[in-house]
């Protein structure tokens, strides 16, 4: 566990109004855990401004992280790059860490890249400045609590997006979310989004013909309010409209790919194939990511 967070955390117990289970015993536990002498883990380095750790040397992955010597908090307009080189070795950044963002109330703006595939927990819990965020294609899973009490109003959640943890969009804004946009008309897997309020007033948008699909999913069967509509979100693609992927006899075909790259990712995010093959053999069953050229599909097999 991080002292840094332990630290703030005992500040927020005083000065956040918004009160749930969940939040207090997630930070009684924080105390905890610093009463008991846990020590910080310092992050491995620093470039231009941004902390990271290792997350593998062999594939020279990173997750951005916090200061691990407690002095910096991450304040105004804030870029993640695709690739940071320490060290004379390019890494790419793969993950938001949990916590890396926390309590960073000067936070305005974040560009997170599309080679993220991860949001950690809390990792922007508290970010009260924090309005809005575009979560790219890529992501494929998002944290517990990531986005607690921050100061979102708003979300486009896209169809890469596998799983949600607890509470991730809890207590957002002065007065809540306004409305969740899925992209996917598959929804992610989840226990519960938001707090009990935003369920009741928060418009959760989906796509056309998914409405019944989403109203008895776990998770999205609280939202009081589902709408449906067209949930593209206009950005053009660089790749034919008439690229499909589909299953077939134990494979992920995609069709129409005029030679683009393909990524496959499973449901722990980790990409078991990249390449330009057109039929990819798939050894086990569930339900997988499909990245052609930046844009995602959902294939079951």
């Amino acid at each position: 566990m991080k002292v840094v967070l332990l630290k703030r955390s005992l500040i927020n117990i005083f000065i956040i109004p918004k009160t749930m289970k969940h939040s207090i015993l997630r930070k009684l536990m924080l105390i905890a855990v610093l009463l008991t002498g846990s020590h910080a883990f310092a992050h491995d380095f620093e470039v231009d401004g941004i902390y990271y750790n290792i997350l593998s040397e062999t594939d020279k992955t990173v997750e951005v992280t916090y200061d691990g010597n407690l002095k910096v908090l991450y304040t105004g307009n804030l870029s993640i790059p695709e690739k940071v080189t320490y060290n004379g070795i390019s890494y790419s950044i793969t993950s938001i860490g949990n916590d890396a963002f926390s309590d960073c109330r000067g936070l305005t703006s974040i560009s997170i890249p599309n080679s993220v595939v991860n949001i950690g927990e809390n990792s922007f819990c508290y970010c009260t400045s924090l309005t809005s965020v575009t979560i790219p294609n890529s992501v494929i899973s998002i944290g517990d609590y990531a986005f607690d009490c921050s100061g979102l109003i708003s979300i486009f959640i896209p169809k890469s997006v596998m799983s949600i943890g607890e509470g991730a969009f809890s207590y957002c804004g002065d007065a809540g979310l306004t409305e969740i946009v899925c992209e996917s008309a598959i929804p992610a897997t989840a226990s519960y989004i938001t707090d009990g309020d935003s369920y009741e007033t928060t418009i959760l948008y989906v796509p056309v013909g998914s409405k019944e699909t989403y109203a008895s999913a776990a998770g999205w069967n609280e939202f009081a309010k589902i709408v449906e509509k067209d949930t593209a979100t206009g950005i053009e693609s660089t790749l034919s409209n008439d690229v499909k992927v589909s299953a077939e006899n134990g494979n992920i075909v995609v069709t129409d790919a005029d030679n683009a790259l393909v990524e496959v990712y499973n449901v722990n995010g980790q990409c078991i194939y990249n390449g330009t093959a057109t039929t990819i053999p798939v050894a086990a069953k569930g339900l997988f990511i499909v990245n052609v050229n930046g844009e995602s599909f959902k294939v079951m097999l």
